[in-house]
């Protein structure tokens, strides 16, 4: 039944000829699947074992006795290894030939039987050609690491979050065993803050916003990873401006010039000579003064003091003087005693709140409450330059020309809130151009002309100077 084809053609110099074609069998022998038993599964510490390995006695393929059965250390590539190390992993090679010699196309199927305590570690099995062709049963084995060691598991839960300008200390915590070394694998935290190798996150943080970065805590025994988000507010929230005008007859005041919402401001109110305080009254805001104080709601505030002139009353006549009667002669009169001493002056302080000086741009202003009478000072506050440094570039911004490149330069300041962000996103046109001081050195940012401002403020509408550095780039300028 071999003949596979069979014709008649000229041959032999176009001699006649029925020609037969027969393709003669390669005698190799068909295993569909191979059973191994006996392997003992490596174990920390144990020395490899080949003893005992075998196949069932009724199959028809066996183990070759000409070649080797051998552990290799596949992690550190490794033949013959000595001693199976915990935690690496390691294959077994074992030669398998029909029994009558022959090679054999790999087997459908293998049936494994294991001795020994790691018998449930084979991560994995095939029978595969080696030995110049000579079928082999390879199996791979992971041996378990058996040490005690607890690997860190990370218990910190969440990390409170921080404000500009203020101290920030936090100590990460994990369980596993001693010592732990603390790293970030990935992002950054807040700028000017750090993590040490113990855990512990402090600085002084100079940009608002949200961080996000990973962190990592290592034993010997292993690792854990867990992120985190610290939100880094900005100096203040948001504040309003708190103004006073008046009608002309005296002068107003307030306790602050600018404050959140829910800060108790007091007024002061100075009636030119001839004029009496008469009211205060409400531009605009939407608060209610009562006492000569008010609470700052969700709007800037506008309040005018309202004077009225004095009603003099008429003078009584004085009385004329009625003869009293005429003096006896008496003793003569004896010296009269020195005066003595005037008793000191003293008075009832009348304390109002004034402003001696009004902030700028680039100088902080102050305000004392001081005695009306005497001029006493009993307390001092300053008045925060921000408001004007940010009211100023708003400005700047809205009266520039068409086109134009505005330049913002300040050694003292770190960010704007969102009145000048307005007023850029109204002025798509304007290059705004931010010089800054970090750690002694002079910056400069550029936010190109045609920015979409709404993705540089934070939820509170204010963006750093650092922030956008690190969007925008920057370079050092010198300051001559």
């Amino acid at each position: 039944d071999k003949v596979i084809s069979k014709k008649c053609t000229g041959v032999y110099d176009d001699q006649r000829g029925a020609i037969f074609y027969f393709k003669v069998e390669d005698g190799s022998t068909t295993i569909d699947s191979i059973t191994i038993n006996g392997i003992t599964a490596p174990a920390a510490g144990a020395t490899p074992d080949i003893t005992g390995i075998g196949v069932p006695a009724d199959a028809n393929y066996k183990i070759d006795d000409g070649l080797t059965i051998y552990w290799n250390n596949v992690t550190d590539d490794e033949l013959f290894p000595t001693i199976f190390e915990a935690g690496k992993e390691y294959s077994i090679n074992i030669p398998v030939v029909s029994k009558s010699g022959e090679i054999f196309a790999a087997p459908d199927s293998i049936t494994l039987t294991l001795t020994g305590s790691a018998a449930d570690k084979v991560i994995s099995k095939k029978c595969t050609g080696v030995y110049d062709d000579q079928r082999g049963a390879i199996f791979y084995f992971k041996v378990e690491d058996e040490s005690t060691a607890v690997k860190p598991t990370i218990t910190t839960s969440s990390l409170p979050g921080g404000k500009v300008g203020t101290e920030y200390n936090q100590t990460l915590a994990a369980t596993g065993d001693t010592p732990i070394t603390w790293t970030i694998e990935s992002g950054n935290l807040p700028d000017d803050m750090s993590l040490s190798t113990d855990g512990k996150i402090s600085g002084t943080p100079i940009a608002a916003g949200n961080y996000t970065f990973t962190v990592k805590a290592t034993n010997e025994a292993g690792s854990d990873t867990k992120s985190f988000t610290v939100t880094i507010a900005p100096v203040d929230a948001v504040t309003y401006t708190v103004s006073v005008t008046d009608d002309g007859h005296g002068t107003g005041s307030a306790s602050q010039t600018f404050g959140t919402a829910g800060t108790e401001i007091t007024l002061t109110a100075t009636p030119n000579s001839g004029y009496t305080f008469k009211e205060w009254q409400v531009i605009s805001g939407g608060v209610t003064v009562s006492g000569d104080k008010f609470e700052i709601g969700s709007a800037n505030v506008e309040i005018k003091a309202i004077f009225e002139k004095k009603t003099e009353p008429s003078p009584e006549p004085e009385p004329e003087p009625t003869p009293g009667p005429e003096p006896t002669p008496g003793p003569e009169p004896k010296p009269e005693p020195k005066p003595t001493p005037a008793a000191e002056y003293h008075h009832e302080h009348n304390y109002v709140w004034q402003i001696t000086r009004k902030a700028t741009p680039t100088v902080d202003g102050e305000m004392v409450y001081a005695c009306k009478e005497c001029g006493a000072v009993a307390q001092r506050l300053p008045i925060s330059g921000y408001p004007a440094f940010n009211e100023d570039a708003a400005n700047k911004i809205k009266n520039a020309k068409t086109g134009a490149e505005v330049v913002i330069s300040t050694q003292k300041w770190i960010s704007f809130y969102s009145i000048v962000w307005n007023e850029l996103a109204k002025r798509p046109d304007v290059k705004l151009v931010i010089d800054y001081q970090d750690k002694g050195k002079m910056y400069e940012v550029v936010i190109p002309a045609g920015t979409d401002v709404k993705t540089l403020m934070n939820n509170e509408g204010y963006a750093g100077f650092l922030f956008l550095s690190g969007k925008f780039g920057r370079h050092e300028i010198k300051v001559y």
